[in-house]
This record gives C-alpha cells, structure tokens and sequence, in this order.
C-alpha cells in the first residue's frame, strides 16, 4: 500500500544498496581516478562517454573535474556521483572507492 511503513532493514544488508554506496552515512565517497581510468579503458570507453554515461546516471560532474578525478588516487564526490559512476562503468563502488586510511 501506498504510504505503508516497511521495515526492510539496514542497507548495509543490501547488496544494491552497498554496490551503488547507498550504505555510507557520509555524503562524500573518495573514489580512487586511477581506478575508474583503467575501468573505462577496460570497456573501451572514451572521457566523453564515460561523461554522457555519468550525466545519464544522475551525476553532476564537469568535464575537466573527471579528467582530473581520474588522475588522483582519492576524489571525494558526492553520493549521487558515486553511484552514477557506479552505473556508467557497470562496476560496484567497492571496485572504484580509494582506500580508506585507519586512525590508530
């Protein structure tokens, strides 16, 4: 029904939710360039594409910010351009997220 309340859970559980990185409470996610760079060549896509493909998606992304995201280790973006990558590469954020540091 419409406007019912559902408990599905946490979306750490969901394995869509935790592959477009819907599961963060950040509103940041570091995405590692050089990853998304060599996942774009993988599937033979050009800059421009890859751009298309993200606006397509729902991100908001210029074209010289990709190219310089795509050059640095760690970018933060926001989670809607995340996902958006997510989606353009047809790859999970766990294969596109920069490695996280850990405090001691």
């Amino acid at each position: 029904m419409w406007g019912a309340e559902i408990d599905g859970g946490p979306l750490t559980d969901d394995s869509v939710a935790r592959r477009f990185g819907f599961d963060r409470a950040d509103e940041h996610v570091h995405i590692d360039g050089r990853r998304v760079a060599a996942r774009r060549k993988a599937i033979h896509l050009d800059l421009k594409e890859l751009l298309a493909r993200v606006i397509t998606a729902g991100g908001e992304i210029a074209p010289m910010a990709l190219l310089q995201l795509e050059q640095s280790s760690s970018t933060p973006v926001s989670q809607s351009t995340a996902s958006a990558l997510v989606a353009a590469l047809d790859t999970s954020l766990a294969d596109i997220e920069a490695a996280r540091s850990i405090d001691f």
